[in-house]
């Protein structure tokens, strides 16, 4: 495992951050809060465009997620390329919805556990996954139930009824898709993690107190190295996996399923530690603090309607 980037994913980086910088961020999220759809379908058309649909390395998937997740990109980037695309391709590596997705003509997404569907109002197909058999539906054939949701940036619904679906083909239980997924919201988890730190630090430089920026006093200073430290064992966790599942290594699973429980955790405690550090008016409505903190909850909700976390770690110990 080469725990460095190479010159072209640094510039995927540079790509994304200018990409996502312009079209994503809490101005979308703040968009959606205001009643918008949210569901900026040109920003996914031009991932895309550069390739998101088809990243040669599973690495190269990492970064694309944790990039999204640091700016908050919502819509069918994480349930669409994240999701459904592994399982087509585990399933039906032939069929016609996996090459429409990946040249945008199609947006499928999974039914998790109970049908309950995330970005349903961007979908054009609905795929589900029942003992194995992988079925799809085209979004006109459900009958859809919107659902409140923590996240205004992550919609979802329940699917009240399914008039008629095809059979794409069969997955195993152990298949590499589980894995992928596990590897995809583990990065968007450690994405919104970073934010959080940058935002945590950024308010500590310019935030004074008795004459001295409040990042000069050991309480603050402190949760901030706290949290980096969160981030890169999250980090290596993640990227560990990502190099497991692309070279197929046996631990892959494991290691998947490690890394998106400590993404979770670590999310979730930078966006505590960052409301925290900016005191009063980090607790606020009109703050932006809290909208990472949504974000945190949702995505790990999400990764625990494919499998809970600790569950999988349990079964693939034998305990």
């Amino acid at each position: 495992m080469d725990p460095t980037y190479s010159p072209e994913q640094i510039a995927f980086i540079a790509l994304l951050d200018d990409l996502l910088g312009k079209r994503g961020g809490v101005q979308r999220a703040r968009s959606v809060e205001a009643g918008g759809s949210g569901c900026d379908l040109s920003l996914f058309s031009e991932l895309l465009a550069i390739g998101a649909g088809d990243l040669p390395t599973e690495q190269d998937r990492a970064i694309l997620f944790e990039e999204a997740g640091r700016y908050l990109v919502r819509g069918p980037l994480f349930t669409t390329l994240g999701y459904a695309l592994p399982l087509l391709e585990a399933a039906a590596p032939d069929c016609e919805l996996l090459d429409a997705t990946r040249a945008g003509r199609a947006i499928p997404v999974v039914g998790f556990g109970a049908r309950t569907v995330s970005d349903a109002d961007a979908a054009t197909h609905i795929v589900f996954v029942e003992g194995g058999e992988v079925t799809v539906a085209t979004r006109e054939q459900c009958l859809l139930e919107d659902l409140s949701s923590f996240d205004p940036g992550r919609r979802l619904a329940r699917i009240r009824e399914v008039g008629g679906r095809s059979p794409l083909g069969f997955v195993r239980a152990d298949a590499d898709h589980r894995a992928r997924w596990a590897v995809a919201a583990a990065c968007e988890l450690i994405g919104v993690a970073q934010a959080c730190l940058d935002m945590a630090v950024t308010y500590a430089k310019s935030r004074e107190q008795f004459g001295r920026p409040i990042g000069s006093f050991q309480a603050v200073s402190h949760q901030c190295v706290d949290m980096y430290l969160i981030i890169e064992a999250a980090r290596g966790h993640a990227y560990y996996a990502a190099w497991a599942v692309q070279d197929r290594e046996p631990c892959a699973a494991l290691a998947a399923a490690q890394a998106v429980a400590c993404a979770g955790e670590a999310a979730l405690d930078c966006a505590q530690r960052n409301i925290q550090i900016h005191g009063a008016i980090g607790f606020t409505w009109e703050h932006d603090a809290h909208l990472f903190l949504r974000r945190a909850r949702s995505a790990i909700t999400l990764s625990t309607m494919v499998q809970d976390p600790a569950d999988r770690i349990a079964d693939l110990l034998g305990l």
